[in-house]
């Protein structure tokens, strides 16, 4: 299998970065003083060096390398595991499929390990590509945190701005063309929601510098931050709540379709069912019927139905059937 290091740096601690290789990784890095290292891994590459020449705990190592995983954030030791979720904004992605990204951090190194390609975390790399990082490892994932969160507003705001369409357009469509529209962006809400909210807490638990790799300034902005994602979820809510109120017009508008149109059956049949069972009664060949050998029986018999049916739609009338 290949080597699992897709990018590797040395920060000097000072704003200064250099590439770190694969060669130099599986020796041991060589960090200055004040400085710390980035390792970011492939999920699908052999993982001997995780496994055995990084020093993690085996719990550790089990979160970092597992195949399915929702936010969260966990103390451990002297560092924090965890796992984070971005938007997809790969070429022929959906957004809503969103990628995953295992993290740890302690003082001195950040590893971090994607199964996809995640374009927050790719534009951190170009800007150490051309010898710039940040000061310490909480800097660096604070950068990756604030990233993610840059990435899935504008989405949230396409999903807000989706609403404000259908709502416009409730008014004049038919149900049938709003529907599946509709159901989808509701999916693609819901699906966003299921990962973004538990995020929130992972953000606050980061914020909280329970491991001191914070400093007073970007504990503040972590805090801040953990603010603007729950900006962000309450967005999705609000989002999800107008769709939902649509959705319940587009139902409430089909309803009065299909009880309109039940009407109109039900007065069409109250209207010929006296007149059908007078026709019937008049039509049945036994002897004595009144008016058989009458010159204008057929035509006595027709005034009379119409007496009977504008009789009926006057009586309807009254009782505001029509």
């Amino acid at each position: 299998m290949s080597e699992p290091l897709i990018e590797g740096f040395v920060l000097d601690g000072k704003g200064g970065a250099r590439p770190m290789s694969v060669d130099e990784l599986h020796a041991g890095p060589d960090v200055p003083k004040g400085g710390f290292y980035w390792a970011h891994l492939d999920l699908g590459a052999d993982q001997d060096w995780l496994r055995r020449k990084a020093g993690l705990d085996a719990v550790v190592v089990q979160s970092l390398l597992a195949n399915e995983t929702r936010p969260r954030s966990t103390v451990h030791g002297s560092g924090l595991m965890m796992t984070l979720r971005g938007v997809n904004l790969n070429p022929e992605s959906q957004s809503e499929d969103m990628v995953s990204l295992r993290v740890w951090v302690e003082k001195g190194r950040l590893i971090t390990v994607r199964k996809r390609r995640l374009v927050a975390v790719e534009d951190l790399r170009k800007t150490m590509r051309d010898g710039h990082g940040p000061d310490d490892a909480g800097t660096l994932l604070f950068q990756i945190l604030r990233g993610l969160t840059n990435k899935m507003e504008p989405v949230v705001d396409d999903l807000a701005d989706r609403v404000d369409v259908f709502e416009e357009q409730s008014l004049t469509a038919t149900v049938e063309e709003l529907r599946g529209p509709l159901a989808a962006m509701r999916h693609d809400a819901i699906v966003f929601r299921r990962y973004i909210a538990p995020q929130r807490e992972a953000y606050a638990r980061f914020a909280a510098n329970e491991t001191g790799l914070l400093h007073e300034t970007l504990q503040n902005a972590s805090r801040e931050e953990a603010d603007r994602l729950t900006r962000v979820v309450e967005e999705l809510d609000i989002t999800r709540e107008r769709a939902g109120i649509i959705h319940d017009q587009l139902v409430d508008r089909r309803s009065e379709e299909m009880n309109r149109n039940m009407l109109v059956l039900s007065v069409v049949t109250a209207i010929f069912l006296p007149l059908g069972f007078l026709t019937g009664l008049l039509g049945i060949n036994v002897g004595g019927m009144p008016g058989a050998g009458m010159d204008h029986a057929f035509w006595i018999v027709c005034g009379l139905l119409l007496c009977i049916t504008l009789g009926e739609l006057w009586l309807f009338r009254m009782m505001k059937w029509i």
